[in-house]
């Protein structure tokens, strides 16, 4: 079972792109978390962390299969570590790839990325650590003071796709199939301090897990 990063990019891409090669060997499964890809937007706009585990749960059960792999890509790594915690009997194996597990260290990355692409914003908030109220910035905090509209669309894709003809082969596929980001999770799961999540049940994850993580510039991915 695919679990798309974003949060909300959908899982389209990934089965155009990569599932090909993995279909001949196995059943795959592409699911579009809750208001993402085909999925629908729930009506209580309910994008909790814990909905969405649970979300998993009940795709696994209609399946009808007692154990299930779970890849997890950027944002799908946190949902498919979530997962295999709570439910580690129904996991046979755990696979994260470029995945997010501490978001504080994700963002302090992100900031040395900006430093390194954009030396001239980075230098212009280096200095504000603080907001208005007195509360201390985070760094995903200065790299968005950093960079606006347009300037940081081009900046992130430039830090999550080294190679743009990546970022044109996803970006194809999604506008083929007709589906897009709308953002309503990632807003929701930001609002909600997802920015201060870091995975902590190690000890749960007892199945054979892989972890593939990109090197360089591919650090930055969300």
């Amino acid at each position: 079972m695919f679990l798309h990063g974003g949060p909300g990019q959908g899982s389209e891409h990934f089965d155009a792109l990569a599932g090909t090669y993995l279909e001949p060997q196995l059943r795959m499964v592409y699911y579009d978390q809750r208001g993402s890809g085909k999925s629908q937007r729930p009506t209580d706009r309910n994008y909790s962390l814990a909905t969405l585990v649970e979300d998993v749960e009940a795709l696994r059960r209609t399946l009808g299969a007692d154990k299930i792999a779970v890849i997890g890509h950027s944002f799908g790594g946190i949902l498919a570590l979530e997962y295999s915690a709570k439910y580690p009997d129904h996991v046979s194996h755990l696979i994260v790839v470029s995945g997010a597990w501490n978001m504080p260290l994700q963002c302090r990355l992100r900031v040395e990325r900006l430093a390194e692409l954009r030396p001239g914003a980075y230098a212009r908030v280096r200095g504000d650590t603080l907001d208005r109220e007195g509360k201390s910035r985070s760094d995903c905090d200065l790299e968005f003071l950093a960079l606006r509209g347009e300037e940081r669309e081009r900046y992130n894709t430039e830090a999550m796709f080294p190679d743009p003809r990546v970022a044109h082969r996803m970006d194809s596929v999604n506008a083929a199939r007709s589906v897009r980001n709308t953002g309503e999770l990632g807003r929701a799961l930001f609002d909600a301090g997802l920015l201060r999540y870091e995975f902590r049940s190690f000890a749960s994850l007892q199945m054979p897990t892989l972890i593939i993580a990109l090197t360089s510039g591919a650090r930055a991915s969300s």
